[in-house]
Order: structure tokens, then C-alpha cells, then sequence
């Protein structure tokens, strides 16, 4: 991983299709700091890599807004 770099995982609901898939990453990937984002539809999971300063309760805002659930892994 690069350093600086912050790597979250979530968990994801809703999703159906690789269409759902790609409007999540698209939403994630609007959010400010974040560098990469890898969504598993298979997983329900998506892995974000972003800088420090990027918070998780905006990555959870993102999703919902594009109409989908999210939570942090492992909570």
C-alpha cells in the first residue's frame, strides 16, 4: 500500500447487478480523497483507498445517496 494512503472496507446492501456496482464505485469515487475504489458485487463489499483525511461516515453518506446501504466492515 502507499504510504498516506488509508485503506476502509465496506459492507454493501442493495446491490443486484454489475450496474449497481458501477454506480457505487462512481459515488465513492466522488468523494474528496479518496484515490481508488474496488466494489465486489459477488462480496457485497467495496475497498476504498484514500488519504487520511477521508472519513468513512462520507464514503456511508455516498452509497446511501446513490441509493444503496452501507456500513463499515467489520462493526
Amino acid at each position: 500500500m502507499q504510504l498516506g494512503v488509508t485503506r476502509i472496507e465496506l459492507l454493501l446492501t442493495g446491490m443486484r447487478s454489475n450496474s449497481c456496482r458501477e454506480a457505487i464505485a462512481e459515488a465513492l469515487k466522488r468523494v474528496n480523497g479518496v484515490r481508488d475504489v474496488a466494489v465486489s458485487l459477488m462480496r457485497a463489499r467495496a475497498v476504498v483507498l484514500c488519504e487520511p483525511t477521508c472519513r468513512t461516515v462520507e464514503l456511508i453518506k455516498a452509497v446511501k445517496a446513490a441509493g444503496y446501504g452501507a456500513t463499515l466492515y467489520g462493526e
